[in-house]
């Protein structure tokens, strides 16, 4: 199901309802159904949303304590049309569900749901009308009903014969929590007495301070958490009464954990209203096992059960008597709270409710007579299907373990509830009926408003349009334009600034000082002379009457009086124009020529005034930067001197030069530091692991070692030439071993010498890199040494020096700035432009008299549609026969017979049968179903009788019992209408001696007349009229007549007093075999019809049927006079 409800003020301002609406919804939710929640749009909540799967949609209204939430239901009433496939539109409380007839003209099922009574709430009569109007409305608009108490729902039995479903309010079950916020007010737990709620009268808070302070030294504190209505000045009085007593604690309105966290300490919870609903705060306090005392209204009583603690409402001492005998029992207070825990969680829980709720919606979407309904039940988060008739409205009772839904049995007595319908058929009805009355209200409007324009002096409204930037056309590279707004500023923000000042005082005082028109201004008047001289008659009384009452002289003459200023703006029309810079100045005058020239002059008067003001800032500016630069002057002088004496004390010259050459000879000598390092690092490198190395490698280079290796390797190579010839011993060969022994030794000591040489080297090399490396050393201490001694003399210097330069930016950025602000000043460009020039007006406004026309006959019509709509809703009357039906219950609307003139006249048809056929045949068939609702037979002495006078049962009387002696059969028609006799004037009879003579005892028998035209009828008239009729209907005699008509008479046909207001139908009802009752259109309401039958039944007589009389045609059967038009067959 997809399912709305209209609607709460928003998910974050909890009230009662609010959070009913929350708690069933997102449990809908949870067993998968949709659901949608109207609420108010805040700052917060301006777009729709979805909270805990709920969608919720928040709509504009107004910020008014009685028609913000009345508005946004309508405007959510309708709303609902946008949104598909809805099957339930449900309005929470009783003053919501006066607009939910609107849903309806979509087709969609509606619903209302009471929370209490509203109407008797602290509110105002107007506001209190409204509430009993909806309570009564609502019945007829919605298709089903709601009330969260029994006590509401036989209230709503009983004064409405409706059949409301009872579905209670609903707590979800929650932890305690232990005393931690609230200890700020000096509270411990069970410490202290409870109340929460809002804080009205009807809730009688002041009952409850009254009776804790007769008690004597009590240990526990009263706490009162609550606000009271803006504006409800009772908060106040409650404050007052308690006085400086430090052991009330007034809280304010608190929420969430903080508000569990009270009830979760209380000792006892205390709820002194007189009215309630079915109160969710009282069941809160129990489902944390608070002991609760609380008044004996009704839904008090059903809430606790008879497990709580019950005082007389309004009884201050019975209720200090409870709270004094708890405070010394704290063992029965702990078994209290108890019994209500375990009892609120058996019947309120919110997984029950929300199945409750269930079952109703899909009652009220299915509502045909004898199915099964296959619904959806929730337990926690599952569904589960179970079936149960519908056939009958439903409703809610408590059983054993749980509260559920149960059928209705059905209504007993005459009464049965209706299908509840919106009856627009009835209201159209009764405006067709009171056409008359309608059109000349319409007329009346209308000439009236004619009138009213023919007095009212004639208007013209000049016209201007401007275009307002917020940034001025930029002339200068520079940004320095005074009179641009910052940035940071809304552009909404600008331009309300500006229709503000379009409608300000001042603008309009120099206005009329420019123009000279405050005497024309304050002798404007808005209807010509001829209309004060109607008026002035009865100001001259208003304000007579005021002299007499006691109010201050001054003020009441300062209320009379009203200046130029207020004239002229009330005559003003500021409109911008959407989605643009544009703004539209409209002025109303009975001058044309005036009305142009005000609107120029209001137009250039804006336009200088900004200049103005923009010129204001730029002086302004300039006079601020020309004393803020001769301070910065003044600090900058002082600065300078005091750095050039620091300086010469500190023997300071250049520090900017002298820093940085220090810090480049430290950077320059830490390089070389750096090299000298690096090849110190070498060398030793080479020296300890590459001399050997590097000597063999040199060794092996040289060119004498070369050149001898190459002679020893000819000598060898000779040598072994020659060992093939000689042998070794041979001069020859000997003396060339001896040659390569020389080479060798010459190879052996140059390789030593270059050897040697190169370690010695590399030992140099190292020694020499080493000594720069430590010479570099000793240089750079020396220059770190000089570097922090210079910072260290040169610290008060700086910061002299930054001093300097600051305030020399500084003294620099104002000149800088004076000198752009005073060429802005001579160039500023406007950011006002005029679009359209206001011209004087070719024609007046007002008063068109069509329009005024048009107007009154609107007003007339409406006014007089209203009047006769309420008039129907307080006393709904009787116009179709399915209005009859309703109101007759269980007994039938035998026939309708239609109006005929002859008949109001009357005449009797039975003799102009061709003037009234239809009538004639509306009268058989009435014969006809009598027989029929009496058993087959026609009853022999017919009551016939009516709700109250002028509905036609004499005319129905005598032409009944003429048609039944036409038929053959002997009548006899008795007028026992004592008070106010009319069968003698039907048939033409002499009045002057007739029943009343017989009765009272002047006659023996009663004059008795036979009817010439009828042989077969027979009437007695009433006669003469007595002090006493209902004394003599009901003697003796009156019943010897009957008896003695029974044995005489065929038919007997009695034509009897209206019911309301006299016994005589009463008694003649009792006596007779059968009553007729008829009810003439558009005369009975419903509740006299339904009155009068009360009044039958308890007279025991025999009720066959009820008769509409004097229906129009056009609502009578068409086949009423079926017929071929041939000729009547003429009796013999």
């Amino acid at each position: 199901m997809k399912i709305a409800f209209i609607a709460i003020k928003g998910i974050d301002r909890i009230g009662g309802v609010e959070t009913y609406t929350l708690e069933l919804g997102k449990r809908l939710v949870d067993a998968g159904h949709q659901v949608i929640v109207y609420t108010i749009k805040t700052p917060q909540y301006s777009r729709p949303f979805f909270h805990e799967g709920m969608w919720i949609i928040p709509l504009p209204t107004l910020k008014h304590v009685y028609f913000e939430k009345m508005l946004l239901v309508a405007l959510a009433s309708f709303h609902q049309f946008t949104i598909k496939h809805l099957d339930i539109v449900h309005y929470q409380a009783i003053g919501p569900s006066l607009f939910s007839f609107i849903p309806r003209l979509a087709g969609r099922r509606t619903i209302f749901q009471s929370h209490g009574h509203e109407w008797a709430h602290a509110w105002n009569g107007l506001a209190r009308i409204v509430f009993l109007l909806s309570e009564k409305l609502s019945f007829w608009f919605a298709h089903d009903s709601i009330a969260v108490s029994r006590s509401l729902r036989h209230y709503y039995h009983k004064k409405y014969r409706r059949d409301v479903t009872y579905i209670p309010s609903g707590i979800t079950p929650r932890q305690a929590i232990p005393c931690q916020t609230i200890s700020r007010y000096g509270i411990k737990m069970d410490g202290y007495i409870l109340f929460v709620g809002r804080l009205s009268k009807e809730k009688r808070v002041h009952d409850l301070l009254l009776a804790y302070k007769r008690l004597e030294s009590p240990p526990l504190k009263l706490v009162i958490v609550g606000n009271a209505r803006a504006g409800d000045a009772y908060g106040d009085e409650l404050r007052a009464l308690a006085g400086n007593d430090s052991r009330i604690v007034f809280t304010g309105a608190v929420y969430g954990d903080e508000l569990i966290e009270w009830y979760s300490n209380a000792y006892v919870y205390v709820l002194p209203s007189e009215t309630e609903g079915l109160p969710i705060t009282l069941l809160e306090a129990m489902s944390l096992g608070r002991c609760c005392i609380a008044s004996n209204i009704e839904a008090n009583v059903e809430a606790l059960s008879n497990k709580g603690i019950l005082f007389p409402v309004g009884d201050v001492n019975a209720l200090s008597t409870h709270l004094q005998q708890v405070m010394t029992n704290p063992a029965q207070v702990k078994h209290i709270g108890s019994i209500l825990h375990q009892h609120v969680l058996s019947n309120y829980t919110w997984t029950l409710i929300t199945e409750q709720f269930i079952r109703f919606y899909q009652k009220v979407m299915q509502p045909v007579s004898g199915q099964t309904a296959n619904l959806l039940t929730m337990q926690g988060k599952q569904t589960m299907s179970i079936n149960y008739p519908i056939n009958r409205a439903a409703d809610v009772t408590e059983t054993t373990n749980t509260a559920s839904i149960m059928l209705p049995e059905e209504s007993r007595g005459y009464y049965a509830p209706p299908q509840q319908q919106i009856p627009f058929r009835q209201y159209w009805g009764a405006l067709r009926h009171n056409l008359g009355p309608v059109l000349l209200s319409a007329i009346g409007g209308a000439l009236l408003l004619l009138v009213l324009a023919a007095l009212t002096n004639p208007t013209y409204t000049a016209k201007s349009s401007i275009k307002v930037d917020t940034r001025s056309p930029m002339l200068l590279n520079y940004d320095v334009d005074t009179a641009r707004p910052p940035s940071y500023i809304d552009e909404t923000v600008f331009y309300n600034t500006q229709f503000k000042m379009l409608r300000s005082r001042d603008l309009a005082k120099r206005v009329i000082d420019k123009l000279a028109i405050r005497d024309s201004l304050l002798a404007e008047r808005p209807f010509k002379p001829a209309m004060y001289v109607l008026t002035d008659p009865f100001n001259d009384l208003v304000k007579f009457v005021r002299s007499l009452l006691p109010t201050d002289g001054e003020s009441s003459n300062a209320a009379e009086q009203v200046t130029a200023e207020e004239i002229f703006l009330k005559n003003l029309s500021i409109k911008p124009v959407k989605s643009s810079r544009i703004i539209d100045i409209q002025y109303t005058g009975q001058n044309a020529e005036q009305a142009r020239n005000v609107v120029q002059t209001l137009t250039q008067t804006f336009v200088e005034q900004q200049y103005e003001d923009r010129r204001e800032v730029a002086e302004n500016g300039k006079r601020f930067l020309n004393e803020q630069i001769y301070s910065a002057r003044e600090k900058l002088q002082t600065a300078e001197a005091a750095l050039i004496r620091y300086a010469s004390a500190k023997n300071i010259v250049d520090t900017n030069a002298d820093e940085p050459l220090i810090a480049q000879k430290l950077e320059a000598l830490s390089k070389a530091y750096m090299a000298a390092k690096e090849n110190r690092i070498r060398t030793q490198s080479q020296f300890n692991n590459k001399g050997e190395l590097s000597g063999i490698l040199n060794a092996e280079d040289d060119p004498v070692v070369q050149e001898h290796k190459q002679e020893l390797g000819k000598l060898q190579g000779s040598y072994l030439s020659n060992l093939e010839l000689f042998k070794p011993n041979y001069p020859a060969m000997l003396s060339l071993q001896e040659q390569i022994r020389s080479r060798e030794r010459l190879i052996a000591e140059a390789t030593a010498l270059i050897r040697k040489n190169t370690v010695n080297n590399l030992r140099a090399s190292f020694d020499a890199a080493q000594d720069e490396e430590q010479k570099l050393a000793k240089e750079i201490k020396l220059l770190e040494k000089e570097l922090l001694t210079f910072r260290s003399d040169n610290i008060g210097y700086a910061n002299l020096k930054r001093d300097v330069d600051s305030l020399r930016s500084l003294y620099e950025g104002l000149l800088q700035r004076l000198k752009e602000v005073s060429v802005v000043e001579t160039v500023q460009s406007d950011n006002v432009s005029v679009v359209d020039t206001a011209v004087a007006p070719s024609r007046k406004d007002g008063p068109s008299f069509s329009k005024y026309l048009l107007l009154g006959l609107l007003s007339g019509f409406l006014l007089s549609s209203l009047l006769i709509l309420v008039r129907e809703i307080m006393q709904p009357k009787v116009r179709i026969s399915a209005d009859l039906q309703e109101a007759g219950g269980k007994y039938q609307v035998l026939h309708a017979l239609p109006y005929n003139k002859a008949v109001s006249e009357g005449s009797t048809v039975i003799f102009k049968p061709k003037s009234a056929a239809v009538w004639l045949d509306a009268l058989r068939y009435l014969r006809t179903s009598l027989v029929l609702a009496n058993h087959g037979k026609f009853p022999q002495i017919l009551h016939i009788t009516s709700p109250l006078p002028g509905e036609g049962k004499s005319t129905v009387a005598v032409n009944l019992a003429t048609l039944l002696a036409s038929s053959g059969h002997k009548v006899l028609l008795i007028d026992a209408d004592l008070r106010k006799p009319t069968v003698h004037k039907h048939l033409n009879l002499d009045n002057s001696s007739g029943l009343t003579n017989y009765l009272s005892g002047n006659l023996s028998q009663s004059p008795l007349y036979r009817i010439k035209s009828t042989r077969m009828l027979f009437a007695i008239c009433a006669g003469p009229a007595i002090l006493d009729p209902v004394e003599a209907l009901s003697s003796s005699r009156m019943q010897s007549l009957l008896d003695k008509a029974r044995e005489l008479f065929d038919y007997v046909v009695i034509d009897a007093p209206p019911v309301l207001g006299m016994a005589d139908s009463l008694l003649l009802s009792n006596r007779a075999d059968g009553t007729l009752l008829i009810v003439a259109n558009n005369t009975s309401t419903k509740q006299e019809v339904r009155t009068s039958i009360e009044c039958l039944e308890k007279s025991h007589g025999k009720l066959l049927g009820l008769v509409q009389n004097m229906v129009p045609l056009r609502h009578i059967s068409k086949t009423s006079n079926y017929s071929d038009g041939r000729n009547m067959l003429i009796p013999a």
